[in-house]
C-alpha cells in the first residue's frame, strides 16, 4: 500500500492541527504501512504561489524530501507517485481537483470547527469524511444530511504522552521544573495553547489575579504559539495591571522535537487550563496529554470538548470565556484536589486504552484497507457514528 498524507504546512512546519495530527499518526503507522508519502505546503492559502519553505514532498520511509516551487512541478511528481488512498488533512481548491484526478479512494479529515462552512467542495468530493468528535460530525451533516451522513465517520485524536508518564528522566525534569516555576510552593495553572481570543486565555488571566487577590499562591505559565505581539502584551498586562508580574511565567511556543520537556512540563503543574470557547475547539490535544500526565484539568463545557472530557468525566467542565466560572473551577480543584488527582490519574488510563496513537493508528490502517480492497462496497455501508462495527464488517 502506497499511502498520500496531505498537511496544511510543508515538512515539519506545525501550523496547528492540520500539521501536528498528520505527523503524529505518521510515526505509528509507518511500520503497519509500506510506503507513506506526506505532501505538505499545498493548501488554500498557498495556491497562488508557494510557501517560504516551498512545497515539500516527502517519502516517509526512505526519509527522502524534495522541494518544489511551482504547483506545476508538484502536481506532475504527485501524480508520478500514484498512490493507492490519499488522506488529506487540509483544505485546498488545487489539492482537491489533484485528489479528484489521481481516482484513488480519497479521504478528508475535517480538524477545525471554523473551516466547516467553507468546505463543502471537500465535503462532496472526497470519498470519505472524517473528524474528530459527534459534534463537528453532526454540524457536518447538517449542511447535507442525505449525502454527508452516509459517508462520514468519526476517529478521535491520538496521544502517546502516556509513555511518558512514568519516564524518569521526565519525573526528574518535572521536578526541576516545579522547582524552578515555583520556587515559593506556588500552585502551577499551566495553559497550552495558541495565544488567541477563543482560547479563554485572557479570561483565565483574570481569573487567576482574582484567586491571588483572596489569598491563594499561584503561578500561571502560559505555554504556545503567539500570533501577534498585541496579543501577548494583553495578557501580561492583566497582571501588571495588579502588580502581579512575578505570578506569569511566559515560555512562548516550545520547538519541535521536545516531548520530554513538554511531558515534564505537563507533569509539574498542579492544574492544566484551556477555558476555551468550543464553537471553534473541536477536539485538543494539549488536553489529551496534560491528563495523559496525570495532571487534573479545567475545559470549556461546550462543543468538542464537553463532549470528549466533561461528558466522560475526564476533566472539570467550565463555562467557555467566563471569568467567574474559571476562577470557580479552579478553586474547585484546589479544595478537592485528592479526588482531582485521582480523577486525572483514571483519566490518564482511559487515553492509554481508548486513545493511544497505536490504537487509533490501527483504525487507520484498517480504514484504508477496506477503501482499497472495495471502495464502492464499504462507502455503501459506512455508519455515520459507529467506526467500530463498520469496521469489525
Amino acid at each position: 500500500m502506497r499511502l498520500l498524507v496531505e498537511k496544511a504546512g510543508p515538512e515539519y512546519i506545525i501550523g496547528g492541527g492540520s500539521d501536528s495530527v498528520p505527523l503524529h499518526l505518521i510515526n505509528y503507522l509507518k511500520p503497519k504501512i509500506s510506503e507513506i508519502d506526506l505532501l505538505g505546503g499545498l493548501s488554500k492559502w498557498t495556491e497562488i504561489g508557494p510557501p517560504e519553505q516551498g512545497y515539500t514532498y516527502t517519502k516517509i520511509n526512505n526519509n527522502e524530501t524534495k522541494t518544489f516551487w511551482s504547483i506545476d512541478e508538484i502536481r506532475e511528481y504527485l501524480f508520478s507517485r500514484n498512490p493507492d488512498i490519499i488522506h488529506s488533512h487540509t483544505p485546498g481548491y488545487k489539492l482537491d481537483e489533484y485528489n479528484k484526478e489521481l481516482d484513488k479512494p480519497y479521504i478528508y479529515t475535517e480538524h477545525s470547527m471554523s473551516w466547516i462552512d467553507e468546505d463543502n467542495y471537500l465535503f462532496d468530493d472526497a470519498d470519505l469524511i472524517t473528524t474528530v468528535t459527534n459534534y463537528a460530525a453532526e454540524e457536518i451533516v447538517k449542511k447535507n444530511p442525505k449525502k454527508y451522513g452516509k459517508k462520514l465517520l468519526i476517529v478521535p485524536n491520538s496521544t502517546h504522552f502516556t509513555n511518558y508518564r512514568n519516564n524518569p528522566t521526565v519525573i526528574n525534569l518535572s521536578e526541576n521544573l516545579k522547582k524552578y516555576y515555583a520556587p515559593n510552593n506556588e500552585k502551577i495553572v499551566l495553559t497550552v495553547a495558541r495565544l488567541q481570543e477563543d482560547k479563554g486565555v485572557f479570561e483565565l488571566s483574570e481569573a487567576i489575579t482574582e484567586l491571588i487577590e483572596e489569598g491563594e499562591n499561584i503561578k500561571f505559565v502560559y505555554t504556545g504559539i503567539v500570533p501577534d505581539e498585541d496579543s501577548k502584551e494583553r495578557m501580561l498586562n492583566i497582571f501588571r495591571s495588579k502588580n502581579m508580574d512575578g505570578k506569569v511565567v511566559f515560555n512562548g511556543k516550545i520547538p519541535e522535537g521536545n516531548e520530554e520537556y513538554m511531558a515534564a512540563l505537563y507533569k509539574c503543574a498542579d492544574i492544566f487550563a484551556l477555558p476555551s470557547d468550543g464553537t471553534f475547539e473541536n477536539f485538543p490535544v494539549s488536553l489529551l496529554e496534560a491528563l495523559s500526565m496525570e495532571t487534573p484539568s479545567v475545559i470549556g463545557n461546550q462543543g468538542g470538548p464537553k463532549e470528549v472530557f466533561v461528558d466522560q468525566g475526564l476533566a472539570v467542565g467550565v463555562v467557555p470565556r467566563d471569568v467567574h466560572s474559571i476562577k470557580r473551577g479552579i478553586e474547585f480543584i484546589f479544595n478537592n484536589y485528592e479526588q482531582e488527582k485521582e480523577r486525572a490519574i483514571l483519566s490518564s488510563r482511559i487515553i492509554e486504552k481508548y486513545y493511544h496513537t497505536d490504537f487509533i493508528t490501527d483504525i487507520w490502517t484498517k480504514i484504508y484497507e477496506k477503501l482499497i480492497n472495495d471502495k464502492q462496497t464499504v462507502l455503501e455501508s459506512c455508519p455515520f457514528k459507529e467506526v467500530d462495527k463498520w469496521l469489525m464488517e
